[in-house]
This record gives structure tokens, C-alpha cells and sequence, in this order.
């Protein structure tokens, strides 16, 4: 999510989610400014816990775990709802790769 660092791209996200009531959320963004706490969301990134990267986030009561993850471009993240369980991959793809790797 390109420009999330700024107030007017909060506010876009924070509708969405308000209207929507996602019960998962991924994001990328790789030069976030600080930590991400979104509506009730709390949100788990990969593993070196900096600023940018993917993002994984869930509502309350879906328990979520980072499993893997690979520098900050990739994040596998392991979802708890009662008894079921969901594995979440998320990445974030360099602007300019070849698309057709």
C-alpha cells in the first residue's frame, strides 16, 4: 500500500476496514514509519520487526503467528479461529522485477 505513511491513505484504510470488517488484512509497504496498529487489528510483520515490509494483521479473537518469513519480503503467518486453522502467505514483489518469473 503505497504512501501509508501518510494521514489522508490512513483514513482511506480505516474507512475500508470500517465498512468491510475484514477478518484479515495484508499489507505491504516497504517504508512504513512506525509500527502498525490499524481499528482493533494488530498487526504481525515479518522477522526483523522494522519499520516496512509485509504485514499480517487479524481481529480480535483469531490468534496469529509468524511461522516463517524471508528478510522483510515474505511472511507465512499461521491463523487460529476456534479450531481452524489457516496458513497466510504474504509478499511483497519489487517494483520493476520481471513478471514473467
Amino acid at each position: 500500500m503505497r504512501g501509508l505513511n501518510k494521514l489522508s491513505k490512513q483514513e482511506d484504510l480505516h474507512e475500508v476496514i470500517q465498512h468491510e470488517r475484514p477478518h484479515i488484512i495484508c499489507l505491504n509497504e516497504t517504508k512504513l514509519q512506525g509500527p502498525l496498529y490499524v481499528d482493533g487489528y494488530w498487526a504481525h510483520q515479518t522477522e526483523l520487526q522494522r519499520s516496512g515490509g509485509c504485514w499480517t494483521a487479524a481481529a480480535k479473537g483469531i490468534n496469529l503467528t509468524l511461522t516463517k518469513s524471508l528478510r522483510t519480503y515474505m511472511c507465512w503467518t499461521k491463523a487460529i479461529v476456534g479450531g481452524s486453522c489457516v496458513y497466510i502467505i504474504n509478499c511483497y514483489v519489487e517494483p520493476g522485477e520481471d513478471e514473467s518469473t
